[in-house]
């Protein structure tokens, strides 16, 4: 008590050193701030300022001081010496505490500043309160508010005594004032130590804070390590007047063990001072949890972990289960996280399939994740996991003989890892499974699967079969599940062939199929049919007909087999439902036939005029009757005089012809009367033939002859006339064919000598451009010229003739519509002779408007032939262009050929080279139509004033040799429709 009354005094003395110290202090404060909240000096100025008695057993006695030293300055020295020695540790110097382990150190935010000691030569020490510390804060979780921490009393500079806190009176004036001081102190009470959970409540109760109480603080920490996981705690206060503050073992570090509690007040005077101590011991319960293993199923190899019983001090924010087989050093380790159920227990379903298929024992590990998100073991357990091999029963039903085919049934599915898809790849034994189909079966409502078959989809292989049954599971892997065979046969095709109605009058019969068996399937009978003449030449592939009653049917006549007669082949084939061929029988049939005949009576036989009647009777027509043709001639010269009559039906179904010898050049003697049919197909058939004599008084003798006209051409204006029965008792010299339009009075008469032909024929062409294009009626007259010079008539005809008119446009090369427009590097107005004289004579033929560019474009897009390879278009390109709209062309390499294209009013394409038309060295196109007197019309698609009418002669004389224009022969070319 002396040493802290002296102490008092000392530093209540006013001193200007010391207030110039205090000054300085107060500046070093602010760069030793840290090293003050780390050091003890705070706890210095608490004993030194409360005049506590805590130094009692430490103090310094009077007889021990040395001479030079003071009580006080022993008392300075000392606090200084505490100061240095518990520089890390935050305890306060005071007796009380002796007894405590460890200092618990002051927290940064709410320690008081800590008084600033300044010792000089003299030994002299000024003592002055420091300012609070700026920016201090809190650690974790203790309180951080400034308004939280203890106030710092600051030294008035004033001498005023009223200004001044009250002296204490010195040892020497109260001897018994440290007796009567009560010391800060309050009772620490642990409660609530949970050993599951690490935590507990500290209470303070009795508390005596004499200096009056701001705040409790309550640094708690761990006997391990030093005080490495301290927390300064402020106490609340609660309605009974106690302070009290939850500790868990989270705060320290997860610290168990020994812990220490120290009890710090922070008086009115912002001071802290000691109060007590306590010590606990903190336990927590590890985190555990029961695993069960349940409904392990063996044929599935599924099992759920259920994990309850759960004990998680450290809190719990997920649960996992990792889980492997005991094969394969955890190749397969699956982290499940387990789902929390409504009874608090924890859930996972595992499947073996997520293990890489792994079977046997597995291992099954618990962890937790505890609030502070760490990974915490928990437990662990071991299950063995099996499962049903996948497996089905097969089942062959509906094996059917006669058809090859069969049903397979799989049913007593066992599918361990779930189904999605039943296959069914089956083959023969034949060919090393080059027949394979993997056939998909399909559910039936009954749960059996199901799969038609047909030796069909196996190359039609028969005998033995092979089934293997395989399952898609869940995961879409394929899994071998069973197998069986079968032996498929099938009936072959077949058929029951019977031949009907074999008329052997006609040589036609019907074929009739029945009985028909068609394992395959029946889309169609064919019958093929031949003779057994000439190695097939006359086979027939019928298709039969089907009939109500299910037979098939075809009527076959020997005609449609080259008329051949005797043995006959029909096989019969069936074509199967996948489209083949299968023979399925075969017969064989006579066919004989009726020949053609027909009676031929001569009747009405006049020896004067040598006429008679031909009569057919007794008809037999096996193959039809379209016509009965009696080709007649007399013996002599080698029928020269044959003619084909048509015999006419009459009433009673007789045929006749009335013949007359004139027409068969007068001739006598003996007569030849043949007879033919004209069957249904078309075909002439013999049936006969007759011999006659005929006579004819010399009287009745004449001329004979008689016009035909051939092959008149509308379009040309072009015909043939053909004399036949050419005949004359008086001789014939030549034979002439006066011809002429009855337009303008036989203005275009013509004398034709007509030409004898090889058949005894005399025969002439007549063009109209010989008749000055004359259309209409021409007349023919029938001249011989007599062994005497005389011309005698015979015969006269007339015809019609007509002839194309084409109107034929203009066409300038140079038309402002096109004569700019360009192909290549060339436009039409200088190169486009050619495209601009075809469309002219295109558009005339077809009566079609087709422009020059039309053609134009036509020959530049699809042919070389025209401003490629140079300017202008090779006559090639006029056949090419031809072509296109499917017109001819003929190669004209003479001037007559020319004349007679153009008499017959066809269009010529004509390349000319230096001439009024052109110069030297340009070429070009002209368009020839029309022919009279040896000229011909023009049509100049460049200059339309050189339009109009030329020789021939003189075109042909200036036709261009350019070899462009002559690659057909010749530069000039007719155009035909």
């Amino acid at each position: 008590m002396q040493k802290i009354g002296l102490l008092f005094t000392f530093l209540q003395k006013e001193n200007p050193i010391m207030k110039k110290r205090q000054m300085m202090a107060s500046r070093a404060e602010k760069f030793t701030r840290f090293g003050i909240r780390k050091c003890s000096l705070g706890a210095v100025s608490v004993a030194i300022a409360t005049g506590l008695a805590f130094l009692g057993s430490g103090a310094v006695q009077a007889d021990q001081l040395a001479p030079s030293q003071t009580a006080d300055s022993v008392a300075i020295s000392q606090a200084v010496e505490n100061q240095a020695s518990t520089a890390t540790t935050p305890t306060v110097t005071e007796t009380s505490l002796s007894s405590m382990d460890k200092a618990a150190p002051a927290p940064e935010a709410v320690s008081p500043a800590a008084s600033q000691i300044s010792t000089s030569s003299d030994t002299s020490a000024q003592y002055t309160s420091s300012d609070p510390v700026e920016n201090a804060q809190p650690k974790s979780d203790v309180v951080a508010s400034t308004e939280n921490q203890p106030a710092v009393a600051e030294n008035s500079e004033k001498s005023d005594a009223s200004n001044q806190p009250a002296q204490p009176a010195s040892a020497a004036e109260h001897p018994l004032a440290a007796a009567e001081v009560k010391k800060p102190q309050g009772k620490i009470t642990i409660q609530n130590n949970n050993p599951q959970t690490g935590e507990f409540d500290i209470v303070v109760s009795d508390i005596v804070a004499p200096d009056g109480l701001k705040s409790v603080y309550l640094p708690t920490w761990s006997a391990a390590n030093d005080q490495d996981d301290v927390q300064w705690y402020t106490a609340e206060r609660r309605a009974d007047g106690t302070y009290f503050k939850h500790v868990s073992y989270r705060n320290h570090k997860n610290s168990l063990g020994e812990y220490n509690v120290h009890l710090y007040f922070v008086n009115d005077a912002g001071q802290l001072q000691g109060a007590g101590s306590a010590k606990t011991v903190v336990t927590r319960a590890q985190p555990q949890g029961k695993i069960t293993i349940q409904n392990n199923n063996p044929q599935t190899g599924e099992f759920d972990i259920v994990v309850s019983d759960i004990v998680a001090p450290d809190g719990l924010k997920s649960v996992y289960l990792p889980t492997w087989s005991a094969a394969n050093d955890q190749d397969d380790v699956q982290w499940y996280t387990a789902e929390r159920r409504a009874d608090g227990t924890y859930f996972k379903h595992v499947s073996y399939r997520n293990h890489k298929n792994s079977l046997g024992e597995y291992n099954v590990h618990l962890y937790f994740v505890n609030d502070a998100g760490q990974l915490q073991g928990a437990g662990s357990a071991k299950t063995v996991v099996t499962r049903a091999q996948p497996q089905g029963k097969i089942t062959i039903q509906n094996n059917n003989p006669q058809t090859g085919e069969f049903d397979i049934v799989v049913s007593d599915i066992v599918a361990p890892d779930g189904l999605k898809a039943v296959y069914l790849p089956t083959w023969s034994v034949a060919n090393d499974q080059d027949d394979v189909q993997w056939y998909t079966a399909e559910r039936r409502a009954d749960g059996i699967y199901f799969k038609h078959v047909n030796y069909r989809n196996h190359k039609n292989s028969l005998g033995e079969y092979n089934v293997h049954l395989y399952f898609m599971n869940d995961a879409g892997q394929l899994q071998g599940a069973g197998s069986a065979k079968t032996v498929v046969t099938r009936a072959q095709p077949q058929g029951k062939i019977t031949i009907q109605n074999n008329n052997p009058q006609t040589g036609e019969f019907d074929i009739v199929v029945s009985d028909i068996v068609a394992p395959d399937g029946l889309k169609a009978v064919y019958l093929p049919t031949w003779s057994a003449a000439n190695d097939q030449d006359d086979v027939q592939w019928y298709t039969a007909e089907r009939r109500v009653d299910g037979t098939y049917f075809k009527h076959v006549s020997y005609r449609n087999h080259k008329n051949s007669l005797g043995e006959y082949n029909v096989h019969l084939y069936f074509v199967n439902d996948a489209g083949q061929l299968q023979g399925a029988g075969s017969t064989k049939t006579v066919v004989t036939r009726a020949q053609p005949q027909g009676k031929i009576t001569i009747q009405n036989n006049n020896p004067q005029t040598g006429e008679f009647d031909i009569v057919v009777s007794d008809i037999v027509a096996p193959d039809g009757l379209k016509a009965v043709y009696l080709p007649t001639w007399s013996a002599a010269n080698d029928q020269d005089d044959v003619q084909w009559y048509t015999a006419e039906r009459q009433a009673d179904g007789t045929y006749k012809k009335h013949v007359r010898a004139q027409d068969h050049k007068f001739s006598v003697g003996e007569y030849k009367v043949h007879l033919y049919y004209l069957n249904e197909d078309g075909q002439m058939q013999g049936a006969g033939g007759e011999k006659l004599m005929v006579s004819v008084a010399p009287e009745n003798i004449r001329a004979t002859g008689k016009i035909n006209i051939q092959n008149n051409n509308a379009r040309t204006g072009t015909f043939d006339v053909v004399v036949t029965n050419v005949s004359n008792p008086g001789g014939i010299q030549a034979v002439y064919l006066p011809t002429w339009s009855t337009d303008k009075d036989q203005d275009d008469i013509k004398w034709y000598l007509a030409q004898k032909q090889a058949n005894g024929t005399y025969k002439i062409t007549v063009r109209a451009s010989d008749h000055k294009l004359s259309t209409g009626e021409y007349k023919i007259h029938l001249y011989y010229k007599q062994d005497n010079g005389q011309l005698i008539a015979v015969d006269a005809t007339t015809t019609q003739v007509s002839k194309a008119v084409y109107n034929t446009p203009y066409y300038s090369q140079r038309d402002g519509r096109w004569g700019g427009r360009k192909y290549g590097p060339y436009s039409m107005d200088a190169t486009g002779c050619v495209p601009t004289t075809l469309a002219m004579v295109i558009s005339g033929i077809t009566g079609t408007e087709v422009l020059p560019t039309t053609v134009a474009d036509y020959l530049y897009n699809h042919t070389n032939e025209f401003n490629k390879d140079g300017f202008g278009t090779s006559s090639r390109g006029i056949v090419r262009a031809a072509q296109h709209w499917d017109l001819t062309t003929e190669t004209l390499f003479t001037a007559s050929a020319v004349k007679e294209v153009l008499s017959q009013g066809h269009h010529v394409l004509g390349a000319v080279g230096t001439s009024i038309f052109a110069h030297y060295p340009v070429t070009h196109e002209l368009v020839l139509k029309g022919y009279d007197n040896g000229k011909t019309y023009v049509r100049d698609p460049y200059n339309a004033a050189n339009n109009g009418w030329y020789p021939v002669d003189y075109l042909f004389g200036v036709k261009s040799v350019d070899p462009t224009d002559n690659t057909e022969g010749s530069p000039f070319i007719a155009i035909k429709g």
